[in-house]
């Protein structure tokens, strides 16, 4: 390669579309579709958890009645979507992949990310989570039918209260950090979590998990899962009221189902093959 050849192309922005409301005059009422964004700079500063503290192409905060369908956002250093205190938001059909952040992040309430393709996340900041239903005051978020692979960190993870994750598959997920999960709860209360399919999470220290309620998780169902070449299927810990049924856990090797420091949670009638 011959750099005095080389077309670099230099981000200067930190954002591209940006959409600020207040809490008492949200932004209302506006639809994004068959936009390609790419490069975005990243501020270089200290992300937090999730690298929550990171900003995203596309930026919405206090806004209703949203719609961002059949987008794709690539090789940006931040999130690909930021939504923050926002209602009857629904991004569908779009991809986010090669962000240096984590791919959508969404807190508020009535809200979905639906049959997106979400890869390749995390590339500046390894604990940037590729799609987060964020938030304890969050309600009714909905993540579904989505594809998630080659994440540095969880790919999904829910707070908040009523989330649904359903029909989702995620394959290599934490593939940079450790003590993190395909599918990740904290503090959440009455999510259901079916019908996903989580494969080949590439975990020789057992810190990576398929299914994971941590802390503060209360009155959670777990059925219809499946956890695929993935030797730490399931793990509890601190968490209340979860009910994990009629899943299907497989590996070929070592298989483990952990339930610590939890109570009033059942297992029942699931296959574990080892």
């Amino acid at each position: 390669e011959d750099l005095a050849k080389v077309q670099a192309i230099a981000p200067t922005l930190e954002s591209l579309i940006v959409m600020t409301g207040t809490p008492e005059q949200p932004i209302r009422n506006v639809s994004l579709r068959g936009l390609e964004l790419s490069t975005v700079n990243n501020a270089v500063i200290t992300g937090g958890f999730g690298a929550s503290k990171d900003g995203a192409a596309i930026s919405i905060r206090n806004a209703s009645d949203i719609l961002v369908e059949r987008i794709t956002v690539a090789n940006v250093g931040v999130y690909g979507v930021k939504a923050v205190n926002v209602e009857n938001l629904g991004v569908r059909h779009s991809t986010i992949h090669h962000t240096g952040a984590g791919g959508i992040l969404i807190e508020g309430r009535r809200s979905s990310v639906e049959s997106t393709l979400i890869h390749d996340v995390g590339l500046l900041d390894p604990g940037g989570i590729a799609l987060w239903a964020k938030g304890e005051a969050s309600s009714d978020l909905s993540l579904l039918d989505n594809v998630l692979h080659d994440t540095s960190y969880t790919a999904i993870a829910a707070n908040g209260t009523d989330t649904q994750i359903e029909r989702n598959r995620i394959t290599r997920a934490v593939n940079v950090l450790s003590d993190g999960a395909a599918v990740y709860l904290s503090n959440t209360t009455a999510a259901v979590v079916r019908h996903n399919i989580v494969s080949d999470m590439q975990d020789t220290d057992l810190t990576r998990f398929a299914y994971y309620f941590d802390e503060q998780s209360r009155n959670c169902l777990l059925e219809y899962n499946v956890s695929l070449r993935s030797p730490l299927a399931l793990q509890t810990h601190m968490a209340q009221g979860i009910v994990a049924r009629n899943n299907l856990f497989l590996n070929s090797g070592k298989l483990l189902l952990r339930f610590l420091k939890s109570k009033e949670s059942s297992f029942s009638q699931n296959i574990s093959v080892a």
